[in-house]
């Protein structure tokens, strides 16, 4: 069995690569692994679904960080994560059209 999952991006947390109303595409499946520096949508218990990367992998949980520290939520704040809230590996990066004035 395999998910897809299309997520707006809200927030700047992940910039530069991920910007605020870009779209990003999750894939995952019942055997998958996962590595360090992949960019996951996760479910956080308080904060809801989340874009992050995955900084380590420790037993059945991962420990997470945005791309840019000075708008995310701290690493230690966000706590370890079971795997088995990953809802997905981001497989596709859809940028917002850009705005002109």
């Amino acid at each position: 069995m395999f998910h897809l999952g299309v997520h707006k991006i809200q927030g700047e947390s992940m910039l530069p690569v991920f910007k605020h109303d870009d779209f990003v595409v999750s894939f995952s499946c019942y055997n998958t692994h996962y590595r360090i520096n992949d960019v996951v949508i996760v479910q956080h218990p308080s904060l809801g679904k989340i874009l992050k990367r995955i900084l380590s992998i420790e037993q059945k949980s991962v420990r997470l960080v945005g791309d840019n520290l000075q708008q995310s939520t701290s690493t230690q704040s966000l706590g370890l994560q079971p795997l088995s809230h990953i809802q997905g590996r981001v497989i596709w990066h859809i940028r917002a059209k850009p705005s002109y004035s």
